[in-house]
Formats: structure tokens, C-alpha cells, sequence
């Protein structure tokens, strides 16, 4: 935990999460009702796993320091009673003396983003029409619509994602916050027709594991997009020394476990030419030790034909090399693929 001052000359805590680099771009995630508890705490380590520094405020220090509740009995009527006796406007300054603090920190490139769930999808909305992130995303925000007015005032990059049967922003509020922000280039509206609020939430009654996905998904690649900034070059050569190393392992020493540690926990690997491949460590254990190293003969050879906007192929992605393979028993031209762009990408092969 780490305390920020407030710009009323309050303290209050804050949950840090680094990634494993320890620098890297800035994250300001933002609570539920519920407060910074384990729920929020695992969204701060996941951002941080994907190359960011995040950093949860407890915004209801005002009220109770520490707030850490459930969505289930008398937690859930505490947590609306907190809801209730919130100063959003207090609320809000506290979000951008986060990012302010966040900025100046050590471990951050100096870019900050933000982004909240439920009663934190509406403050990253206030914060980023009334102080200056990075840019923001916000899940299922409450009362947006609310002040759509101040719209107008937005000076960076903001993603929303919109649950269809969410009771708590029902559909004229829906037409609102879409009336106000789809003019505005630097919105961006997501809707999730068949979803209700909070269906990001894990073990929550409307959690729905591919629509979280999909969303958490678009809001990872938001912030590559926004949040690289001057940090990107660095990254890219952080991340070309990876691949080098991974590629000697798949290769060269053609060891399994060394391989996996040159990835990160939930990557992925689509082996074109054989169609295999998996998710996660266990999936790619497998994949590596079982398919991938024992029917690579010893004699293949990898050499780089391009890399990066060098590449002339379609779909080339920053960071990415084509190599051709060949060895004595065969030779065939292929490419492999690395989404590496910047850091907090998702690692794999294609």
C-alpha cells in the first residue's frame, strides 16, 4: 500500500501492483461500490501481469478507511449506504490526485491512465472530462448521463462499455450517454446488448465469462494504444531481447520450462502450419514438450528475412519478425507472428 495526499490536504491509501519489469505505464483503476477489495485488487494485478502500474485508491476513506465488502447480505446494504454518502466531486479530485501521484512515481513512463467499474466507470468518465489522464475507460458506469453535459470538456481518449439490461442505466440513460459522446471523436462506446451490470465481475450473479473477456480484451489494447507514449521504443527492445531468448529456447537449447518463462502466464500459440497450439501455461507445457519441440527436427535453422515495418508482409505488427525455416529433412517458408506492440500487449505467436 502506498498514501497519496488529497488536495484538501487529506491522506488516503491506495493498493500498488508493478509488473515484473517494474516500469511501465500507468493504470489508476478505480472501485466498485465494494471498495479496494480482492475483486479489485486481482483487476490491479492483471493490468500490472500485462506490463502496467496500477494503483487502486480507497475512495471511501472519507467514510471508512479500509471498506472491503462482498456484493452478497448486509455487506451489499453497506455498500450502498457508502454509495450513497459518497462526495462524488471529492471522489473525482481524489481519482486525479491518484493519476497526479501516480505520474511522479518511479515505476511509471510518466503516461496514466484510468479505469473504473459500476460507481468507478462514472468517475473515469468525471475524471476525464474534468482532469487530464492519459485517456480512460469505464465498465458499466452509473450515472454518466447524468453529467453528459460536461462532455464537451473531454480532451482525451475515453472507452465506455454499456450493459443493455443494466437496471442501473437503463435505456433512455443509455440514449443519453450515446447522444452526448458518439459525436465526439475521442469516445468510443461499446454496447453489450444481451448483458446486465457488472457482468465483468467474477463470481458476481451477472458475470459472463465471454463478454468480460471480449471487454477486458478491448480495454487491454486501449491502452497499449494510448498509454506507450514516449515509453514505446524501450519497450519494443525489452520485448525483441524476449523474443530472441524465446527463440533460442524453441530452437537452440530446445527446453520447455526455460521457453515458458519467456512468456507470460495466459499467453497464447496458433501453430499455423499444424493447427495446435493452446492457452496458459499448462496448454503450452504440453504443446511445447509434447508437440512442438520433440517433432522439430535438430537440424532446423531459423533465419530472419524482416523485422518490424520492415516487413513488406501484410499484417505486420510492430515488434514482429518473419523468419524462413528450413533443415535437411525439409524447408518451408512460414512466419511467426508476436503481438508485442507495447507493453501490456497480450504474448503469443501466430
Amino acid at each position: 500500500m502506498v498514501t497519496i495526499k488529497s488536495f484538501d490536504a487529506g491522506e488516503f491509501d491506495a493498493y500498488l501492483a508493478l509488473p515484473a519489469a517494474g516500469y511501465g505505464p500507468g493504470i489508476v483503476v478505480l472501485q466498485e461500490i465494494f471498495g479496494v477489495n480482492k475483486y479489485i485488487r486481482s483487476i490491479a494485478d492483471w493490468y500490472a501481469a500485462h506490463g502496467f502500474v496500477a494503483l487502486c485508491p480507497d475512495l471511501f476513506w472519507r467514510q471508512q478507511r479500509g471498506a472491503e465488502l462482498t456484493d452478497k447480505g448486509a455487506d451489499l446494504e453497506k455498500a450502498f449506504a457508502f454509495y450513497q454518502g459518497l462526495d462524488e466531486v471529492k471522489a473525482v479530485e481524489d481519482s486525479a490526485a491518484t493519476v497526479d501521484f501516480l505520474r511522479a512515481h518511479p515505476s511509471c513512463t510518466g503516461r496514466v491512465g484510468a479505469v473504473g467499474f459500476c460507481l468507478g466507470g462514472n468517475l473515469a468518465y468525471l475524471l476525464a472530462v474534468r482532469f487530464k489522464p492519459d485517456c480512460a475507460a469505464g465498465f458499466y458506469g452509473v450515472s454518466i448521463e447524468k453529467s453528459v453535459t460536461e462532455a464537451k470538456n473531454l480532451s482525451a481518449p475515453l472507452l465506455l462499455h454499456i450493459a443493455g439490461k443494466d437496471r442501473h442505466c437503463p435505456p433512455e440513460a443509455q440514449a443519453e450517454i450515446h447522444k452526448a459522446l458518439d459525436p465526439i471523436q475521442l469516445a468510443t462506446i461499446n454496447d453489450y446488448p444481451g448483458q446486465d451490470h457488472a457482468f465483468g465481475r467474477i463470481g458476481g450473479e451477472h458475470y459472463d465469462a465471454a463478454a468480460a473477456e471480449l471487454a477486458n480484451l478491448r480495454t487491454l489494447e486501449f491502452f497499449v494504444r494510448n498509454l506507450a507514449g514516449s515509453g514505446l521504443v524501450n519497450a519494443q527492445q525489452t520485448l525483441s531481447d524476449r523474443w530472441d531468448e524465446h527463440v533460442k529456447y524453441e530452437f537452440a537449447s530446445r527446453n520447455t520450462e526455460d521457453t515458458l518463462r519467456t512468456m507470460i502466464g495466459d499467453a497464447y500459440v496458433n501453430h499455423v502450419p499444424v493447427l495446435t497450439g493452446g492457452v496458459g501455461q499448462d496448454e503450452l507445457r504440453e504443446f511445447y514438450s509434447q508437440r512442438f519441440i520433440p517433432q522439430m527436427p535438430r537440424d532446423t535453422s531459423m533465419t530472419p528475412v524482416c523485422a518490424g515495418s520492415d516487413c513488406p508482409f501484410p499484417r505486420r505488427k510492430t515488434g514482429a519478425r518473419t523468419y524462413l525455416l528450413g533443415s535437411g529433412l525439409r524447408a518451408r517458408s512460414t512466419w511467426v507472428d508476436r503481438h508485442v506492440a507495447s507493453p501490456g500487449g497480450r504474448s503469443g505467436e501466430r
